[in-house]
């Protein structure tokens, strides 16, 4: 959980380097085969949909904290901090973690029951 976490951290930072419209799609795309991939892999484990859902979502739920930390630390390095800064360490990992949980939990029980 942790490792698919700081995968997300470094889809995030690494194509926020990039320029334009298509480097933010592509970390997008890329987040959401990671996110399936977990999925997957919670559920070749023998787990129930609720717990493949909430590691899932706590994975992206750290993935976003990771996110909001460097999205601090570049504000305080380029002089442009605001306490809105400080309310998206505890926003972005909670508005990620809550969606991701439900549709993880919609999508393992749909394959769990296929299967």
């Amino acid at each position: 959980m942790v490792l698919v976490g700081l995968a997300y951290v470094a889809i995030g930072l690494g194509f926020a380097q990039l320029p334009g419209r298509g480097a933010r799609l592509a970390a997008w795309a890329g987040s959401a085969i990671i996110y399936l991939l977990h999925i997957r892999y919670e559920l070749k484990g023998e787990r129930p949909a609720g717990v493949a859902a909430l590691h899932t979502a706590l994975a992206a739920a750290l993935g976003a904290c990771g996110l909001a930390v460097g999205a601090t630390i570049h504000a305080v390095a380029t002089a442009t901090f605001r306490g809105a800064y400080g309310v998206a360490l505890v926003a972005w990992p909670v508005l990620t973690g809550l969606p991701a949980f439900a549709v993880a939990w919609l999508i393992a029980s749909l394959v769990a029951r296929r299967g």
